[in-house]
């Protein structure tokens, strides 16, 4: 993928790929209404099932229905890569400068790749991030994810060419993380 550091470039969503990601929380709602029916309770242990089964059903249940809203509210949503930084509305309204990124780098975890960006503390602070935001951060951090979580699942883009892209850009305008 050829890419000009000079101008803009946008990865809009792919309504197909988001779809499709929405569509594998039906399965584990299916799988939770079938665990809460007591089906794989031993027997004297009635009720884990029960228990289990709704976890499943409400966890999976609300991130499919939050996927929808979002997925209707702004289907053409798309991560802003420029010469002034990067955009991501999922992260914050504002453009996180590259002098403001301190550190990028790669995080993997059970077959999926995630770009994670360090920003300056003082900066970080000032950004307007939702709850809901600042939760999946927190759950990141959890499982050794430290930083802002840039992943192009269900984008127009390819994981690799969005990290290539994402250094060629940092790179050429001298963002502290390129530093050697």
């Amino acid at each position: 993928m050829q890419t000009d550091p000079s101008q803009h470039i946008s990865f809009q969503r792919s309504v197909g790929k988001s779809l499709l990601i929405l569509s594998l929380c039906l399965p584990f709602v299916m799988i939770g209404l079938f665990v809460a029916t007591g089906a794989f309770d031993a027997p004297g242990n009635q009720g884990d099932g029960l228990i289990f089964g709704l976890i499943c059903v409400v966890f999976f249940g609300f991130l499919g229905v939050y996927g929808t809203i979002r997925l209707i509210r702004n289907p053409r949503q798309a991560i802003e890569i420029g010469p002034d930084g990067i955009r991501d509305t999922r992260i914050s309204e504002k453009i996180i400068p590259w002098t403001k990124i301190i550190e990028i780098t790669t995080w993997s975890s059970r077959g999926s790749s995630m770009i994670m960006l360090e920003l300056e503390p003082e900066f970080e602070k000032s950004l307007n991030q939702s709850k809901f935001y600042r939760a999946y951060k927190f759950a990141n951090r959890l499982v050794g994810a430290k930083g802002h979580c840039l992943n192009p699942v269900g984008y127009s883009v390819s994981f690799s060419d969005f990290s290539n892209t994402i250094a060629e850009y940092a790179s050429a305008h001298h963002s502290p993380a390129m530093d050697d």
